[in-house]
This record gives C-alpha cells, structure tokens and sequence, in this order.
C-alpha cells in the first residue's frame, strides 16, 4: 500500500510540473475520493474455515472466510512487532492486520469454501464448497519452488477449473478432501452421510487433452481439395448403427449376467448362513436343538412371495408382448410361405458303397384356387356334354321308337292269337286240328299283313317334306366341304381355322388347369 501512495504522488508531481494538471484539479480529485464512501466491516467477525502455510514465505498464510467474506482466498502476515510499530510510526494503525493480498474465486457465486487439498504433484487445487459441489482448478506454478514431501501450492495464479455438484445442495457441505499417493484418486465426505470417489486425469493426460483441443487456423492459401467418397456396396460393412445396436445389445446382455451373478452369490451365500445355523443346532444339547420343522418359511410369506414372482412374470410378459407377438406372426409366415405349401420335401438316398444318390422333387401342394378351377371345368365339359345330347335330330329317334313300339305289338297279336287257338283246339278231334292249323296260318298272315298296313300308315304320317334335308347329311356335306377337295393351308389368306379346333380362354385355361395337376 505504501509503495502504490508514493507511485500515485510522483505521478502527481510529474504532471503538476508539466502543467497536465493543477493544484485544485489534485484538490478536487482528494475531495472527490474523501467523498467515497467508507468500506463495510461486519461488528463480528466472520468465521474462518480453513487455513494453510503459504509456500514462499513462511511467515504467511491463506485463509478461507464465510457468510461476508466468501468467494475470496486471503493471504495475510503472522503478526510482527517490528513492521506494526513502523506502521504506528506513519501513522497508519488501520492496516494492521489487513490481509496482504485477497484473490477472488471465480464463479463461486460467494459461496463459502469448506476445504481445501492440493495435488501430490502441486499443479492442482481442489475446493470443497458448502453447497456440496468440488472444484479442481489448475495453479501456475512458474517461479516457484517446491518443497519436497509437500503437497500445499500456491494460489496467486488460478487457472481453468471443472466442477461437479455430488452431495447434496442444502445438507452435504463438503468436510474433506483428499487425494490419493499417485494422484489418480480424489476421495470426499459431507455432511450429508455420503463418501465419493473420483477418478483424476493425470496431467499428461490433461495436456493431451489440451492439444487435441487446441484451435487450428486453416491456412488461407490452403486449396479446399474435394474427396471422392466411394459408394459402400457390401452389406457386411461397418456401420456406426449397427456398432451401436450390438453395444447396446452387449451392455444389456452384461447387465443381465451381472444380475444374475449377484443373484446367485446371494443366494451361496443365505445357504452357507443356513448351513451353519444347522449345524450350531446340532452341536446344541438334544432337549435345546429346534425340530427341522422350525428352521422353515412361514407358509403364508411363501405364497405371497410365489404371488409376487408371478405377478412380476407377467408383467414382463405384457411388457414383451408385442415383441413376441411380432416374433410369432413373423414365424408363422414363413410357415405359410415354405413349409405349409409343401406336399412333400425333398428326400435324398445316398448310396453307401457307390457315389450315386436319388433325390425326389421338393413338390409343393395344390392351392385351393386351382380345385376351384378345376371344378368349374368339370361342370363346363359336363354341361357342354348335355347340351350336346339335346341337340341330336328328333326324327331318327321318333323312327327308332316307332319300330320299337312295332315289334312290341306284333309279339302282343301273336300271343293273342295262340291263346284263341288253345281254346278251338279243345273243342275239336283231327280234322279240328288241321283246320285250327289252316286258321291259325291265315290269321299269321292277316296279323303280318295288318301290322305291315299299320307301319305303313305310321310311316306314311311321320313321312318328311319334299323339301326336307337330314342333318347328318348336312353335317356331312359341311364336312366334306370343309376337309375333302379343296384343302386349304394354314399360311394361306383365307384359311379358316375350324371351329373345334379354334383356342379360347376356357380352353386354354383347361390345358393349363391339367398340366398343373399333372406337374404337381
């Protein structure tokens, strides 16, 4: 303080001489500082929480404040009888006992400092605030000389920091910090209950970090040369997705085993436990040992813990429902696709003492749509076949029942006639018989002649037009026209191709109906 008074007033000097400034400016300027008002010094103290010897003089220290004081590090004079009388001397009792120098802590939001711990190596400084949260801020420690075996720096020059809130923000103020033999550890306690351990990068790693981290202009004459990305064409390469979904997959799969493994030394362990409680009971005295009986679960806990358990299952169970769900569809579509349409898979014989081997067809079963076809095939062709026989000529067939019913009839007169005959031969001897023989032979011929008169006069009836033409002879002649004579090539302009044997859809559908069945 003495040494920037005397700067200031030979300055002052310096410029009253070169006539920069006059006395009144100097006279208002005092009056304007005398006007400033007088600084805040709390009637109590504030606590002091922590404190440490300063490294390049022993005979000061650093203290941390709280509640007015806070968010400043001081460093202050053990007191000295000499330097407090020369203070007494120029006349400035008031600065006794300030502190030398007062560093701010940025960012702490005047938040008192609890504690605080050097590295090992001195190139950091770790606080521990009131709010629960640490800070690791870097110090400069050019010019400086440590001593061996310490572990206290020096604060005048903070550098970066990195804070982290761990314990809680009202009731876990940070208690202790401290650091492990190589500097790899940081280990701190609160209030709160909690104890932490932290991982510290070591400072080869920080300045790494620091490198990697450095901004890099790019240099302006530097030509911006375009690259050519090739096209990824194989489906096995590496992919940033997939890497994820396989580490994600292989982190739930750790996690799963982890459990399980806890799991299972839970449960080694509750066995051991209940080993030993039998076999303290059976080194007890007989009329002290427990029954088995008693060494069990109350049957109510456990049912409700099988309750539990199930309820649980099923749980997961509608939790990966859609999964399994997904899962199953899936499954039984590719059923549907190549194992429910087979009729029969594909079977191979492999000869033992030679080379050769009979495969069959892996043959797949006939849909429902191509026994629907085939149905309606049947019923066109059964269709096409009656309406075929309806479309036979009716005078042919009107001729062949009258000569049936003809011959019905005469069969009919002869069996009259014979019965007459029985009943005349009766009544006569010989002669009788000759004459019943003479009249049966005439009344032959005249039944004969009758029913000839009869077809006649039936005939005569049903006895066509003169104009008349029969349709085989018709279809005949068409045929003869159409195959016989003139025969016509199928490359010729006009060659007509005969009506069955002309290809329609229905046909065509009904060739390739039995190629199938054939084929399947």
């Amino acid at each position: 303080m003495k040494k920037k008074r005397e700067e200031e007033e030979r300055q002052r000097r310096i410029r009253r001489e070169r006539g920069i400034e006059s006395d009144e400016e100097d006279e208002e300027k005092e009056e304007e500082e005398e006007q400033l008002p007088p600084l805040y010094v709390p009637d109590e103290p504030n606590s002091i929480h922590c404190g440490f010897y300063s490294t390049h003089d022993p005979n000061k220290f650093w203290v941390s404040m709280g509640s007015y004081d806070a968010g400043y590090l001081y460093e202050c004079d053990f007191p000295d009888e000499k330097k407090n009388l020369q203070l007494k001397r120029e006349d400035r009792e008031d600065d006794i006992g300030d502190p030398c120098q007062a560093v701010p802590v940025t960012d702490s939001n005047d938040v008192p400092i609890r504690n605080i711990t050097f590295s090992k190596n001195g190139q950091q400084v770790i606080f521990g605030f009131e709010d629960g949260s640490i800070r690791i801020q870097s110090i400069n420690q050019d010019g400086l000389k440590f001593k061996p075996n310490t572990s206290h720096g020096d604060l005048t020059g903070l550098g970066p920091y990195w804070t982290l809130n761990v314990h809680d923000n009202n009731y876990g103020e940070v208690t202790s910090v401290a650091t492990s033999m190589d500097d790899r550890y940081i280990f701190t306690t609160g209030t709160d209950g909690n104890f932490f351990v932290y991982r510290l990068m070591t400072q080869e790693q920080i300045e790494e970090a620091k490198a990697i981290a450095k901004a890099k202009i790019p240099s302006a004459r530097k030509e911006d040369i375009e690259r050519k990305v090739d096209d990824i064409e194989n489906k096995d390469h590496y992919s940033i997705e997939v890497e994820k979904q396989k580490a994600e997959h292989d982190r739930m799969m750790k996690l799963a085993e982890e459990k399980k493994m806890n799991v299972r030394r839970t449960i080694a362990r509750l066995r051991r436990q209940f080993k030993k409680l039998l076999e303290s009971n059976a080194d007890l005295p007989e009329h002290l040992q427990l029954e088995r009986m008693e060494f069990e679960m109350d049957p109510e806990i456990k049912k409700d813990m099988e309750r539990q358990t199930a309820q649980r299952i099923e749980l997961v169970r509608k939790e990966l429902a859609w999964e399994s769900d997904k899962h199953q569809i899936a499954l039984d579509k590719l059923k549907k696709r190549f194992k429910n349409e087979l009729e029969c898979e594909r079977i191979t014989v492999i000869s033992i003492q030679s080379s050769h081997e009979v495969s069959t067809f892996r043959t797949s079963e006939l849909s429902e749509d191509f026994y629907q076809l085939k149905a309606d095939m049947v019923s066109r062709q059964a269709t096409r076949m009656t309406e075929r026989g309806l479309s036979r000529d009716p005078t042919r067939e009107a001729l062949l029942r009258q000569a049936k019913r003809s011959e019905s009839e005469s069969d009919t007169m002869i069996g009259i006639g014979a019965q007459d005959h029985k009943k005349t031969m009766v009544l006569t001897g010989r002669l009788g018989e000759k004459v019943a023989n003479a009249l049966q032979k005439a009344e032959r011929i005249k039944k004969k002649r009758e029913a000839r008169k009869a077809q006649w006069v039936e005939l005569h009836e049903h006895k066509p037009p003169e104009d008349y033409e029969d349709p085989d002879d018709i279809r005949a002649i068409k045929e003869a026209q159409e195959h016989m004579g003139d025969f016509k090539l199928k490359t010729a302009k006009d060659y007509v191709v005969p009506e069955h044997l002309r290809m329609n859809a229905h046909k065509k559908l009904n060739q390739l109906i039995i190629l199938k069945e054939l084929v399947c």
